[in-house]
């Protein structure tokens, strides 16, 4: 073999092992930008931070049978006499469509982001907390579902689900918070259960709540309130509970 073509196999080789490392190396640094991607940390439930428009909301209702209302008939989310879900997060919808599904009772919304509900963190404003009418059926399975916490003073009696959502019987409707949807997400699980500010959530007077799950579920809200829920028998429990409201 000639000295050239020595040389020119040796520039060939030298060339394949070039091309090998490269190859290496890309393969490298795939495998360490997977192991990264895996070895972050994931926020829990993140998706249940999302916001939701008013309309989205009202949707997703509708969709699963949960009614809404305003005494104002109206939807401004800076009056208190209206009933808006803007900015409501996504877990909230999802917990109150998830106790439509355990309790099969019939479920309206009367209170959601709207102004003149109590100041804090896990509030009506910031989306953590809707109000239902008080339904002998919701009120029912409520009551025999959940663990009894007891009266809060200035507040009402609460019942807290497994997953840590409270129910508060504040008279003519629960007003319910939600930390997480049900079983769906893992609740944030604060050291320290919330309590009313100055004064509880604001109420509709009795005289204005309607008494049935009727009203619209198109972008505003029906101009009258509709006639009494018939009476039906509160439903039976499961012996274990997998979700909740």
């Amino acid at each position: 073999m000639s000295h050239r073509d020595h040389r020119s196999r040796q520039v060939v080789e030298l060339g394949r092992i070039i091309k090998r490392y490269h190859l290496a190396g890309a393969m490298i640094t795939v495998v360490a930008t997977l192991l990264a991607v895996l070895a972050s940390p994931v926020r829990a439930g993140a998706d249940d931070r999302v916001k939701l428009t008013h309309a989205e909301a009202t949707a997703r209702l509708s969709a699963n049978g949960i009614t809404w209302w305003s005494s104002g008939h109206c939807t401004n989310r800076n009056r208190p006499d209206c009933t808006s879900l803007e900015q409501i997060r996504r877990t909230t919808i999802e917990g109150v469509i998830t106790l439509k599904k355990a309790s099969s009772c019939p479920i309206m919304v009367t209170g959601g982001t709207e102004t003149g509900h109590g100041s804090g963190t896990y509030t009506h404003w910031n989306g953590w907390k809707v109000d239902i009418a008080r339904y002998e059926c919701v009120s029912a399975y409520i009551g025999n579902s959940f663990a009894d916490v007891g009266y809060i003073s200035g507040w009402g009696h609460q019942f807290k689900a497994p997953s840590g959502n409270l129910y508060t019987d504040e008279g003519d409707h629960w007003d319910i918070l939600y930390y997480a949807c049900g079983g769906c997400d893992p609740a944030p699980n604060p050291s320290v259960s919330p309590r009313p500010s100055i004064s509880p959530s604001a109420t509709l007077s009795p005289s204005a709540l309607p008494t049935s799950p009727e009203p619209s579920n198109s972008g505003s809200p029906g101009p009258e309130p509709p006639a009494p829920e018939p009476s039906q028998p509160p439903p039976t429990p499961p012996a274990v509970l997998t979700v909740d409201g």
